[in-house]
């Protein structure tokens, strides 16, 4: 082969390596260990899902009239706890988040996420197999089980996050065929003129909302997926990051930051009862309430940051033993799952 034509091909596969690594994701390094899961879940099978940019923050912006969300590229992992050295397995390579909370299904088995303004279900698997389109345009994504059909649901609303002071916009019920990824008939609207974006109690009750707005409702009848009633129990302004219980127990407490995001509430009213961010760290993002009732995640940072993942570590809470535990270095929102 010709001087010249040897130099193309070598200087080609160094430009494709190059490429390759460039475009290769970078996960988060898991710190937790099996043995450290298998103490703290008891024995449960455990698994996380969780998103993390670490090339750029994630955008946010205020909306306005004529307002189009900013999105960016995040990919989504999944760690199981119950493998013999937990990492990070690709589940979607390019979600398209704002935010971009991911939540796994109540069996364990699915997750739901959102990606461009849309949300999707797929498989708790590599490479997210079965994925499907379930909403065309939704936010804030939950999965919720109906207490007393057994049947599965999406809770989501119509209208992006930000930090608008009004909740206009629909909360909005959308039934799956049960164990599957894909919807069961059309979505139902469950609020017509205001949007909950923080989850549902189990037994249906209780709807929270924060950023915008800051509001506990009750809803009447307690087990609609449609034309439900609501009276607002409590509201402010200026909080964020809230996550309904998922404690059958306590069904009307949400999780809440107020605007240092210093400190997660747990009751409604503002100076009650808050947990302060670990040891070591000024800032905390993504709260979310897990699956099993004693658990939350959150990804707190050293400095003051909003969203720049590299700069977050996800952390799980337990309830019971008011202890924290650290899972990654690296993080963006998560979601944990512990098995009954």
């Amino acid at each position: 082969m010709h001087r010249s034509a040897c130099l193309s091909v070598i200087l080609c596969a160094l430009w494709l390596a190059c490429v390759g690594a460039a475009e290769a994701p970078v996960t988060p390094e898991v710190v937790l260990t099996k043995a450290q899961a298998d103490a703290l879940f008891k024995g449960k099978p455990a698994k996380m899902v969780l998103g993390y940019q670490p090339n750029k923050k994630i955008a946010w912006q205020d909306p306005s009239e004529g307002y189009e969300p900013i999105y960016t590229t995040m990919p989504i992992y999944l760690i199981d706890f119950a493998s013999a050295t937990p990492a990070c397995t690709l589940l979607v390579a390019k979600a398209k988040a704002v935010v971009g909370d991911p939540f796994i299904s109540p069996d364990g088995t699915r997750f739901a996420y959102n990606s461009g303004g849309s949300v999707h279900v797929a498989k708790l698997a590599a490479g997210a197999p079965e994925s499907t389109l379930i909403a065309k345009l939704g936010f804030d994504q939950r999965w919720w089980i109906h207490p007393v059909t057994g049947d599965e649901y999406l809770i989501y609303v119509d209208t992006p996050p930000g930090n608008q002071a009004d909740m206009d916009g629909k909360t909005i019920m959308q039934k799956l065929k049960k164990g599957s990824c894909a919807a069961d008939g059309a979505p139902t609207i469950l609020i017509a003129k205001q949007t909950f974006r923080c989850g549902r109690s189990p037994d249906g009750a209780y709807l929270a909302t924060t950023q915008p707005g800051h509001v506990l409702a009750k809803l009447t009848p307690a087990t609609a997926v449609e034309n439900a009633s609501i009276e607002v129990i409590h509201t402010t302004r200026g909080k964020c990051n809230g996550s309904m219980s998922q404690d059958p127990a306590r069904p009307s407490v949400f999780m809440w930051m107020d605007s240092s995001h210093k400190k997660i509430y747990y009751e409604a009213k503002e100076d009650s009862a808050c947990i302060e961010v670990p040891n070591g760290f000024k800032h905390m993002q993504w709260g979310e309430w897990s699956t099993h009732p004693d658990f939350f995640s959150v990804s707190p940072s050293v400095p003051d940051d909003w969203s720049d993942h590299k700069l977050h570590e996800a952390y799980i809470y337990q309830w019971s033993t008011a202890a924290w535990t650290r899972v990654t270095v690296g993080a963006g929102p998560s979601h944990l799952w512990v098995g009954k």
